[in-house]
């Protein structure tokens, strides 16, 4: 498996050390949030700069964040997010990315329309050249687990219909390692692996509550050993969002998950060390 991390980890770096700072650290690839680079943008950056930056460095972008509030609109408020997702999907694209996140909204939703907007925004995705991929957040109520989220893209009909499975939100919500038997190993476009805090009990935790792979309380050897076994062989990414964490040495904190990351990865079935 290839290994990346999100630019969330390494808070508030600026953007293009951030692309620098992962290049030095080892890792393959780099997921960045749109909104970052619409800000970078707006402070008068280039595209331009950004590429250059990625291609110095050697780094491909598996992934890219993300989609929000296209679940719970109107209709006629979510045929304008389409021109939304239209800009975003062709930003992937120019920049290499082929998934940019899509997510669910906080609260009860009717799940066929969310299963419905899907597959527009799969169709919209097409046409730009990236497709969404559907990632549920474990303390949402609108997705409550990783089942309920393959249900969805499944309803979809599409062939190119895909799952970020992230490891902190199926160990958050309940749904555990058995989780994983019912999906189509190509159902699964991304991984983001997080362990969660010692402090705090399943069901309570958030985003700030990640820790380093191996730190917390999830099994994450038992999920990349499930992957494996279903011939998953793409991007796992290091996704923090820990504040204490922002606070120290962005290197060491680069350098420490690529290490956690590699190892953990070279020590699956069929890989060696």
């Amino acid at each position: 498996m290839k290994i990346a991390v999100n630019t969330s980890t390494i808070q508030p770096v600026p953007l293009l050390d951030k692309v620098a700072l992962v290049g030095d650290s080892g890792f393959d690839g780099i997921e960045l949030w749109v909104n970052e680079i619409y800000d970078f943008i707006g402070n008068g950056g280039e595209i331009s700069e950004l590429e250059h930056v990625l291609n110095d460095n050697g780094l491909t972008i598996p992934c890219m964040v993300g989609m929000r509030g296209w679940g719970d609109v109107t209709q006629s408020e979510f045929e304008l997010q389409l021109d939304e997702a239209r800009r975003r999907f062709e930003l992937c694209a120019r920049l290499g990315s082929p998934w940019l996140v899509v997510t669910p909204p906080p609260d009860i939703c009717d799940l066929g329309r969310l299963a419905d907007r899907y597959r527009r925004l799969v169709e919209c995705g097409r046409e730009a050249g990236s497709l969404p991929i559907f990632e549920f957040i474990g303390f949402y109520k609108s997705v409550p687990n990783l089942g309920v989220a393959h249900e969805i893209i499944t309803a979809a009909e599409l062939s190119d219909a895909a799952l970020l499975v992230d490891v902190f939100h199926c160990w958050n919500s309940g749904s555990g390692v058995e989780s994983l038997v019912p999906i189509a190993c190509d159902q699964i476009g991304h991984v983001h692996l997080n362990d969660a805090t010692l402090e705090l009990a399943v069901g309570l935790q958030r985003d700030p509550d990640r820790v380093m792979p191996g730190q917390g309380q999830i099994d994450i050897r038992s999920w990349l050993e499930a992957l494996a076994h279903k011939g998953y062989t793409e991007w796992v990414s290091l996704e923090l969002f820990n504040t204490d964490r922002w606070s120290e040495d962005p290197q060491h904190t680069l350098s420490e998950g690529y290490a956690r990351l590699r190892d953990l990865t070279n020590q699956l079935p069929g890989v060696s060390s």
